[in-house]
Order: structure tokens, then C-alpha cells, then sequence
């Protein structure tokens, strides 16, 4: 609807759309989905993928070579789709968008954990900051799961402790 548009429109908070983009997809409502991608993606326009890791407060734990794998691995894979590419930003923008959401899940299900009674188990997960899980905000995982995103195929020339990531295993599947 216009009120949805404009809603979304004037939300420049970032952990708001994240949320927003969360419940989209838990309640299976794709329109509001896709007007939150798509003000998260005017958000990011223009920005290099190290301006997008400090807005969405990631670490950069990614290796050189493996962001060069991953950029070319999505170069490749658009081109063959003949879908737009952004040299300058690479997957940044999806990394961002994908690894926030996957934050704020894990963080949701510690606290449905700690609340049904599985406080010693959701304590033993929940970071240092009491909310993220431990490497909840690791650009490397968040790139990844971008790469995955795009072609689940993408798992096979990913690294062992990424392969071994079984949310990221069970959300790729076609």
C-alpha cells in the first residue's frame, strides 16, 4: 500500500529495516520484503564495502583471497543471468543485509531458548555482548551466506568451518 511504501521510505534506521526485513520473512510477508531490500539497497548506493561493514558493525574477518573468490564467484554467476553487477561494491550490500538478518535470527531464537527454559544452553551460545551469537557478526560468514544466496552451488568452494555451518547448509536448499 502507499502507507507501506512511505513507511518504509522514511526509515533511514538500519536495525529497524533488519528487523522489519526479519518479520518479512518469519511471517511470510514477501511485498514488505521487498520494500525493505529495496530502501536497505538506497541506503547502501554509492558506498564502498567497508563504509557498509561500519554501518551495519561488522569486524572484517575476510580474507583477501577468499573476498576475491567470492567477488569473482557472483561476477560470473550475474553474468551468466545477465543481472547488473556493482564492481565498486561487490556483495557488500547482500553480505550486510543477509548477515544483519541472520544476526538478529540467532539472536531471537537464543532469547525463545533462555525463555522456554534452555538458559544454560542459550548462555553458552549468547556472545560477550548478550545478544549476538559468537561470530553473529562476522563479515566472512555474512559474505558467504551472500554467495550462497545467489547459487547454492557456491558451498562447494566454500571453506570447511562455512561448509560446516548448518543454517546456512539448510537455507540454501533449492
Amino acid at each position: 500500500t502507499k502507507w507501506d511504501v512511505n513507511f518504509i521510505s522514511a526509515s533511514s534506521d538500519k536495525r529497524l529495516l533488519v528487523e522489519l526485513l526479519y518479520a518479512a520473512s518469519a511471517l511470510d510477508i514477501p511485498t514488505l520484503g521487498l520494500l525493505v531490500r529495496a530502501r536497505a539497497s538506497t541506503l547502501m548506493a554509492g558506498k564502498t564495502p567497508e563504509e557498509i561493514r561500519k554501518d551495519f558493525n561488522f569486524s572484517n574477518d575476510l580474507p583477501k583471497s577468499e573476498e576475491r573468490e567470492i567477488h569473482d564467484m557472483v561476477r560470473a554467476l550475474r553474468k551468466r543471468r545477465n543481472l547488473s553487477y556493482d564492481e565498486d561494491a561487490g556483495i557488500a550490500p547482500a553480505a550486510a543485509v543477509l548477515g544483519s538478518v541472520w544476526r538478529l535470527a540467532e539472536t531471537e531464537v537464543a532469547a525463545a531458548e533462555s525463555a522456554a527454559g534452555a538458559a544454560a544452553e542459550a548462555s553458552a551460545k549468547v556472545g560477550a555482548k548478550g545478544g549476538a551469537l559468537v561470530g553473529a557478526a562476522s563479515w566472512r560468514q555474512g559474505s558467504w551466506r551472500a554467495a550462497v544466496a545467489e547459487d547454492w552451488q557456491r558451498l562447494a568452494a566454500a571453506p570447511p568451518e562455512v561448509r560446516a555451518d548448518r543454517e546456512l547448509i539448510l537455507s540454501s536448499l533449492p
